[in-house]
């Protein structure tokens, strides 16, 4: 979480971000963002020492990126769905694994929703098969239109 700190620019996970979006809305309208991040931080610090893991911040800085999205699109309400990390078959090379999940869980946000994976079958050490990909994506669709109509509450 802690590379998709807010910069502008085209060289950061956030400002690249930015940029496609931009460029995407001159041919239509943001109405939603998905985000599926987390693995990195569950991994063991002792192993990767040279990046900055905050496994038991990931609330507060995912709370921090919806804010700056919001702000730097003018769009303070945008629905935004994210996916909490699932299993991994490396629980070693991932010893915050549980944490993270914690923190994904205890996100608390205005138009704001979480779909699990933990049910989903691995392709490798933490990503999914094609079928989980669709599964997915259908979560995905599912909470991002209950999040259009809380909106319209």
């Amino acid at each position: 979480i802690y590379e998709w700190r807010r910069s502008l620019s085209d060289n950061t996970l956030y400002g690249s971000c930015l940029k496609r979006v931009r460029a995407a809305s001159t041919i239509g309208n943001v109405v939603g963002l998905l985000f599926f991040q987390g693995e990195a931080d569950a991994l063991d610090p002792k192993q990767y020492r040279k990046r900055t893991l905050l496994p038991t911040q990931w609330e507060d800085n995912f709370a921090v990126l919806v804010r700056y999205w919001r702000t730097d699109l003018d769009l303070p309400e945008l629905p935004i769905v994210f996916a909490q990390i699932g299993t991994t078959t490396t629980p070693d090379k991932y010893p915050n694994w549980a944490i993270v999940q914690e923190q994904q869980q205890r996100v608390r946000l205005p138009f704001v929703a979480m779909i699990t994976t933990d049910d989903l079958p691995l392709k490798d050490t933490v990503h999914f098969t094609i079928e989980s990909y669709r599964i997915l994506g259908k979560r995905f669709a599912e909470a991002y239109l209950d999040l259009l109509q809380e909106q319209q509450k």
